[in-house]
């Protein structure tokens, strides 16, 4: 790995909690979705403002798997009505099929990271960028 590769790294993180909470945001719009906005809102402000972080703004794809991935959890035993006992009685709800939640999920981590991925194995093969001046 190479001196590049770390802080490209973190940036890919930054940018998959950003992109974790827009998507957050939309599958919550209607309870906490409104509130939450407000902070990836900030974050992507804060984040293009650096050079830098332009090189893992993929991160924000692969980000988006996170909510899904915590959908297909919440539903591990559906599909179905699902009862559990409780203290007097049982509680039963309806739950959906994690499958195509964890499809989602997968499918977005897949393509943000090997995005990423390959996008710095060009970078990386290209070499360094030299500015050139014309002079006319």
């Amino acid at each position: 790995m190479d001196a590049h590769s770390a802080p490209a790294w973190r940036w890919f993180a930054a940018w998959a909690v950003v992109g974790g909470l827009y998507a957050l945001s939309l599958v919550s719009m209607l309870t906490i979705g409104l509130f939450v906005l407000p902070i990836p809102l900030l974050a992507t402000f804060l984040l293009v403002r650096h050079q830098a972080a332009r090189h893992g703004m993929l991160g924000w794809v692969a980000g988006v798997s996170v909510p899904l991935f915590y959908v297909a959890l919440l539903n591990r035993q559906g599909p179905g009505m699902i009862c559990s006992a409780i203290e007097g009685g049982t509680a039963c709800t309806q739950e959906m099929s994690p499958w195509p939640w964890s499809a989602a999920g997968l499918a977005f981590l897949a393509a943000g990271t090997s995005a990423f991925w390959l996008h710095r194995s060009r970078s990386a093969a290209a070499g360094p960028q030299v500015n050139e001046v014309r002079e006319g």
